[in-house]
């Protein structure tokens, strides 16, 4: 049966449901009613660079329009057309499918602007792409928090847009009741996940309606795993919320959440920074794992990845500084290497970031001190309250803050390993060649500045 024939169906079968939905109205057997709603509206406004968004919210109570009917004795009746069944067998759909379509298209007559002739010919269309699985546009957007911008956007390429959050972003209409239940049981409005969004990655792409949202979400992650690796930021995913472009609403499209932690570090993104990430971001997708870090086929690009993470999350500072050793032992320790690890770290580590232009001297130090830190932990300890003020003191008198540096050092040699894409015994044994013989090491400083460029040092 030809796409031209299903569609004339279709449209019989729309104007088929039309007509019985008015008729039931003209009965009083689908009847309106008004409920109460509060309509959230977000003044003063203010962006905060480095921090949450201020700003007053105001509620005002306002009456929505809203149909009372019986779906059982509806779609009784319409099933029993024999243009619903022509329908059925002609498009190859289950009835399941079919039957929730249906509903959102008497939603759509009810709410919306009405099933007339142009809108019927319009419906007609989107559900014929809608059966043969013809790409459609699908909007993601994903809040975020532990990031903040100088500038409106970021513009990272054509269909994915970094923006600030806007008051827009943070208004809503909620049913009165819902709300007093909510109050009720102890819920504010606003989850404290949802106002602390800073940041909204905006994604738009041609998705075919047998693909579930989570495609165009593991786009998103994947954005969100570039931005970590771009700045330290303790960057994570708050809510993300889908809509597909089809004239009948929420035909396709969703909301999903998460529960985050309050980030430990916000990494903010200058205005200058913009064409440095994008030149970062296209050459680092092309090299990323398909489906992300997590289940990276190279384990201990995976390992590295993940305590990186772990160590920007809130906690005691010494676990958080021996997160960051984990993850650089998962990147530059051969298997089996039981012995002398601090040394072989300093070495491997200050080899790479000289090469980079970092003083060897200052990674080495850097490198040793992090590591006493670990082994405190690593033996049920933690370091005095003297210690820390030793090493704020010796740190800050040079600007710096020794975690930031040594989470720094992971994140590049992280990038730097993806980047160069050898397997991790060749890796390393790239680095202990070049303390020998002159080519090695003229091999390593060729493998690592003919990336420099793409590396994002800060």
């Amino acid at each position: 049966m030809t796409t031209t024939a299903l569609g004339r169906k279709i449209k019989e079968l729309l104007i088929t449901m039309r007509d019985i939905v008015e008729k039931k109205i003209a009965n009083k057997e689908i009847k309106y009613f008004y409920e109460n709603y509060y309509a959230y509206c977000v003044d003063d406004f203010e962006y905060n660079i480095g921090g949450r968004a201020s700003y007053d919210r105001t509620g005002k109570k306002i009456k929505k329009k809203q149909w009372k009917f019986s779906h059982t004795d509806l779609f009784g009746i319409i099933r029993k057309s024999e243009i619903y069944n022509d329908v059925l067998t002609m498009s190859g759909i289950n009835k399941t499918k079919l039957d929730a379509m249906m509903m959102k298209i008497i939603y759509f007559h009810l709410y919306g602007n009405g099933l007339n002739d142009k809108n019927i010919k319009n419906t007609v269309n989107q559900i014929v792409k809608y059966i043969n699985d013809e790409p459609v546009k699908c909007r993601c957007s994903t809040y975020l928090q532990g990031i903040t911008l100088e500038s409106d956007s970021f513009n990272i390429k054509p269909g994915i847009t970094l923006r600030r959050t806007k008051k827009e972003d943070f208004e809503e209409q909620m049913p009165e009741e819902l709300q007093q239940d909510l109050y009720a049981c102890g819920v504010l409005l606003w989850s404290p996940s949802l106002e602390d969004a800073t940041a909204i990655i905006d994604l738009t792409a041609l998705v075919r309606p047998s693909q579930t949202d989570a495609s165009l979400q593991k786009e998103a992650y994947k954005i969100i795993d570039i931005l970590r690796l771009f700045r330290i930021g303790s960057i994570s995913h708050i809510k993300t919320s889908f809509r597909r472009d089809y004239i009948i609403p929420n035909l396709g499209g969703g909301t999903l959440s998460s529960s985050v932690m309050p980030p430990s570090k916000i990494c903010t993104l200058a205005t200058s920074d913009e064409k440095r990430f994008k030149k970062f971001f296209m050459h680092f997708y092309r090299k990323m794992p398909y489906d992300g870090f997590k289940i990276s086929s190279k384990e201990h690009i995976q390992i590295a990845y993940s305590r990186y993470l772990d160590g920007l999350l809130p906690g005691y500072y010494e676990k958080r500084m021996a997160d960051m050793m984990a993850g650089l032992e998962a990147l530059l320790l051969s298997p089996g290497e039981q012995q002398e690890i601090a040394f072989r770290l300093r070495l491997r580590a200050s080899k790479i970031m000289h090469c980079i232009g970092f003083d060897a001297s200052t990674v080495k130090k850097d490198i040793n001190e992090a590591y006493s830190i670990r082994s405190i932990f690593a033996h049920g300890g933690r370091i005095s309250q003297k210690h820390m003020q030793e090493l704020d003191k010796k740190y800050k008198d040079k600007g710096k803050n020794l975690f930031d540096e040594i989470a720094n050092y992971l994140r590049i040699i992280l990038v730097l390993s993806i980047i160069i894409d050898k397997n991790k015994t060749d890796f390393v044994k790239m680095i202990d060649d070049s303390f020998i013989e002159e080519k090695n090491k003229n091999e390593l400083r060729k493998n690592i500045l003919s990336n420099k460029t793409y590396l994002p040092i800060q």
